[in-house]
């Protein structure tokens, strides 16, 4: 999540090289330094996010093995009366189902959240860094930004559902239609 804000950085200062007027060196060596910058930037995205996409995996893939036994040692506990109410034999696909979505949470999801949130405090850091003036300016209009993207999910959302009822409907229409 770090990446975007260093890379702005190393961007903005290959711009300012190859702007400043050099005397003696060539275009080659005032890029120099942000190629090599650039290089090891390409380099620790490649480990971290390696290292960060396996560490996620590999801890869901853990705690769904642990409630895949959780789940069996529950089901195996019910009396037989819960067996007369519910189906066993779809009990296997349920488990499988379930464990899966907390298995995704937990690994994929749960990437996506962490990454944006450290590129957001990074961002930060830099923008305090380099032009604190206009950070704490941006950082004033943090509220009113947010309200602003709850209120755009919400309406999303909203347009998901009408989208759900709209095909509801037409699946009703056609039963109505079928019956006449």
């Amino acid at each position: 999540g770090a990446a975007m804000p260093v890379f702005t950085v190393l961007l903005g200062a290959a711009t300012d090289a190859m702007g400043e007027e050099h005397e003696d060196a060539t275009s080659q060596e005032t890029m120099e330094p942000a190629r090599n910058g650039m290089l090891c930037l390409m380099g620790g995205v490649g480990v971290c996010g390696t290292i960060h996409h396996a560490a996620l995996h590999w801890s869901s893939e853990r705690q769904a093995a642990r409630m895949r036994v959780a789940y069996l040692r529950a089901a195996l506990e019910r009396d037989t009366a819960w067996y007369d109410v519910n189906d066993a034999a779809a009990l296997p696909t349920r488990m499988a189902a379930e464990v899966q979505k907390v298995q995704d949470a937990i690994g994929p999801k749960l990437g996506l959240v962490v990454v944006p949130l450290g590129q957001f405090v990074t961002g930060l850091a830099v923008g305090f860094y380099f032009g604190w003036k206009l950070c704490l300016v941006i950082v004033c209009f943090l509220p009113v930004l947010s309200v602003s993207a709850v209120a755009m999910g919400a309406a999303a959302t909203e347009e998901a559902n009408q989208t759900w009822y709209s095909r509801a409907g037409a699946v009703a229409e056609e039963v109505l239609f079928s019956m006449r």
